[in-house]
């Protein structure tokens, strides 16, 4: 499993990336479902400690779009990288403004999911499926 991690202030973000939900149909929306997983931890000693782990599907275009926006704020460091997903499971949003943190967060994931108790480059690249 592929994974990005995000990380600032005592907390830790993680987005992981299994393989296809189902193998290749020809059905150009079918075929682009992605399982993985989203996981949060906050740490401010020496008192709070939460984690929490859900499962989620993603489609390829949204790792894309949200591969395509964090390449630009690095290069830029200046501006906004934002993750959202097609069934509202995660909504991430990183802003950066002159090299420095100026926000992240909005992370959520819906409650309907099962729960468990520095940016890194992506290892794979997932390429949309084309169909045919």
């Amino acid at each position: 499993m592929d994974e990005v991690q995000v990380s600032g202030d005592g907390l830790k973000l993680t987005l992981c990336v299994g393989d296809y939900e189902r193998a290749a149909t020809g059905e150009v929306w079918d075929d682009n479902w992605l399982r993985g997983s989203v996981e949060v931890q906050i740490e401010q000693p020496p008192t709070a400690r939460f984690r929490a782990k859900c499962d989620v599907a993603w489609q390829t275009t949204e790792l894309h779009a949200f591969h395509e926006s964090l390449r630009t704020l690095l290069q830029d460091l200046t501006g906004t990288a934002k993750l959202t997903t097609i069934e509202d499971q995660v909504e991430l949003t990183i802003q950066l403004e002159n090299g420095r943190e100026r926000s992240w967060g909005g992370l959520r994931c819906t409650p309907s999911r099962r729960w468990s108790s520095r940016a890194r480059p992506i290892r794979r690249s997932w390429r949309r499926r084309s169909p045919g």
